[in-house]
């Protein structure tokens, strides 16, 4: 839940679709439904915050319209999905929201929310859970959740992610790369690998034997 509402959800990293193994869904999905209902809307100043606002209400009311189309396809709002009335006027707070029961290929699965929104799908074997989790346009951050460190292993090799944390998600360390796959942009940030999106590499390669024959020549020309 942290992970899903850090920045309300406003997070490239943030997690967005829970897939998780059928035999555990019903007790994920009330357990986090609780946790939801635990978490406090209010300016960011206040200590008693646990969610600020929006950073805009054009972009509340976006992420409002996609909740309300997955409505509209037969999704089923687990918890939140509106916009509340209880939280302070100046603010372009949304309510944390859990979905249930929307389609592998529907827009709030398939694309960015970035907002307060966490999509919960059952999965049944480790394949089936891979083969969904690989399943977007994007690759920027994944998790791994599972007491089998085989598992978490496999997932962290075959998930087509830049980040996959096990047993966690968001923390970051400068130290370590940052970037993603397929549509998630290119290149790398943070670590010792950004130094290479600001470099330009040149390869000079100078022959210091003397010699007119080269042993390549002979791809061409035939060997005397």
């Amino acid at each position: 839940v942290a992970g899903a509402l850090i920045n309300a959800g406003q997070d490239c990293t943030a997690a967005t679709r829970a897939y998780v193994q059928r035999p555990l869904f019903e007790e994920f999905v009330g357990r986090v439904a609780d946790l939801m209902d635990r978490v406090t809307l209010g300016p960011v100043e206040d200590a008693e915050t646990d969610m600020g606002p929006l950073i805009s209400r054009d972009h509340r009311d976006k992420v409002s319209a996609m909740v309300e189309q997955a409505r509209a396809a037969g999704a089923k709002i687990v918890r939140g999905g509106r916009i509340p009335d209880h939280t302070p006027a100046a603010g372009s707070y949304y309510e944390p929201t859990l979905i249930t029961g929307a389609a592998q290929d529907s827009a709030i699965v398939q694309r960015e929310i970035f907002g307060p929104v966490l999509v919960a799908l059952p999965f049944d074997t480790d394949d089936e859970g891979i083969a969904l989790a690989n399943d977007t346009a994007y690759g920027l951050a994944a998790s791994a959740w599972s007491r089998s460190v085989f598992r978490t292993q496999r997932a962290a090799r075959e998930i087509r992610a830049g980040c996959v944390w096990i047993n966690d998600h968001i923390p970051i360390v400068s130290e370590m790369p940052h970037g993603g796959y397929q549509a998630s942009g290119f290149g790398k940030d943070m670590s010792a690998y950004s130094f290479e999106e600001y470099t330009n590499i040149k390869h000079v390669m100078s022959d210091i034997t003397a010699a007119a024959h080269k042993p390549w020549h002979d791809v061409v020309f035939r060997a005397e």
